[in-house]
């Protein structure tokens, strides 16, 4: 085989590969883009076209936070280190929160892009506020319960002490009457 047959092999190895690449990257439910050193967006799929409109060749501040300088939050320099981060995003325009993993991506000419997947996880922390907030209201309403078990007793026990207190005073009376008159009562009376 010729040098020119290898290379016209190798080339639509390569195109076969980018094709195959590409069709995973547009099945996923889970956003997926690549911006460049330049933060120039290189790649969008389907799911973050649908969410932000296809800004191939945009700059990424600019398309996802609507700002004119980089971000203060941005993670390009980390990644481009070869540091792999996990963030969460929320998305003011979408009104939507992301789990983020951004991680280097060496392209076929040696340069590094940042490839990010978006996970859009509103709806489970949404779920988890509503935990903590349940949680709270449950430890709440165990506190008030506590409370007023507490004021019940001290209810029960100054009824309980009022209550002994003339029963003290009758009982009383009655031992004096005994054993004053005593004698002078009949079976029934010192009954």
């Amino acid at each position: 085989m010729n040098d020119t047959a290898k290379e016209e092999r190798q080339s639509v190895w390569i195109r076969e590969e980018r094709d195959n690449q590409n069709l995973i990257f547009e099945s996923m439910v889970d956003g997926a883009y690549m911006v460049s050193k330049d933060y120039k967006l290189e790649f969008m799929n389907r799911v973050l076209r649908e969410k932000f409109g296809d800004r191939v060749g945009g700059i990424c501040y600019e398309t996802f936070h609507g700002r004119q300088v980089p971000c203060p939050l941005c993670k390009l320099s980390k990644v481009l280190d070869g540091k792999t981060v996990r963030w969460e995003w929320h998305s003011r325009s979408t009104d939507e929160i992301y789990d983020l993993v951004e991680t280097p991506l060496t392209n076929a000419d040696e340069t590094t892009s940042k490839l990010t997947i978006f996970r859009d996880i509103t709806e489970r922390k949404r779920r988890e506020a509503e935990r903590v907030q349940e949680e709270q209201l449950r430890l709440q309403l165990l506190d008030e319960l506590e409370r007023s078990n507490n004021e019940l007793k001290d209810f029960a026990y100054i009824v309980s002490h009022d209550l002994k207190a003339p029963l003290r005073a009758i009982t009383s009376l009655a031992e004096w009457l005994a054993a004053d008159y005593g004698e002078k009562l009949d079976e029934g009376g010192r009954e």
